[in-house]
Order: structure tokens, then C-alpha cells, then sequence
């Protein structure tokens, strides 16, 4: 599972193939940028947020040297599927070499529900 295909790769690819290959090849050329941080943190507090919304729930994040331990997580996620766990966060799952994860896993009465959180930077009154 150490090459794994993100969404956000997905994005960065189709935004610019050699900003993909970048950060593969030459990771260590990668300019951090301040609004790339100030982003993160208001997502990491967005996730914070949704999370609270759904109560007591469990966070299947795993890392092993600061970077996420993706088997370890889709373990994770299976035995709180079979412990009957209501709310899952970073519910993590792999079929046939595919990874896929989701912000928060519910269980429903006739099966789960999935929630991708996201943040926007538009202001809108309501």
C-alpha cells in the first residue's frame, strides 16, 4: 500500500501532470507555502467541527513516521465494523489495490451512511 492514488493526487494531476511528478520524484523541491498551512489548519478544525456533530465516535487514524499507516487504518476500520461502532472517522477500506477513505462512517439502521466534510473560504449570509 505504499503507492496509493489520492483525490487529491487525482486533482494535482489533472491540475498540472508535472506538479504530480514533482511531488513523486522530487519531493524535497516542494515550496511550502503559508496558505497552504493556514488551509490545512482550517480544515483539520472544520473535521473537529463535523466530528462533534455526530457525537461519540472513533478516529481510525494511524501513522508510523509521521506519515499515515494506511494498512494499519483499514484494519482499524474493520474491527470497528465488527465491533458494531456507530460513528467511524477516517473510515479506511482497499479492494483490489484501490484505497479508499472517508471523513465519517455512520451506521444506519439498513446499512451506512458516508460523510465527506469540506471547508469553503466563501462567506455567505443566510
Amino acid at each position: 500500500m505504499k503507492n496509493y492514488f489520492s483525490k487529491s493526487k487525482y486533482c494535482r494531476l489533472w491540475q498540472c501532470p508535472k506538479m504530480l511528478w514533482m511531488d513523486k520524484y522530487k519531493p524535497e523541491e516542494n515550496a511550502d507555502d503559508a496558505t497552504d498551512d493556514s488551509r490545512m489548519e482550517v480544515g483539520i478544525e472544520v473535521g473537529k467541527l463535523a466530528r462533534e456533530l455526530f457525537g461519540e465516535s472513533v478516529d481510525v487514524t494511524e501513522t508510523t513516521n509521521n506519515q499515515l499507516d494506511l494498512p494499519a487504518m483499514i484494519e482499524r476500520t474493520q474491527v470497528e465494523i465488527e465491533h458494531e461502532t456507530s460513528v467511524i472517522c477516517e473510515a479506511s477500506f482497499s479492494y483490489q489495490g484501490c484505497y479508499c477513505a472517508v471523513d465519517i462512517l455512520k451506521r444506519e439502521y439498513n446499512g451506512w451512511a458516508i460523510y465527506e466534510v469540506k471547508s469553503s473560504t466563501v462567506n455567505k449570509k443566510i
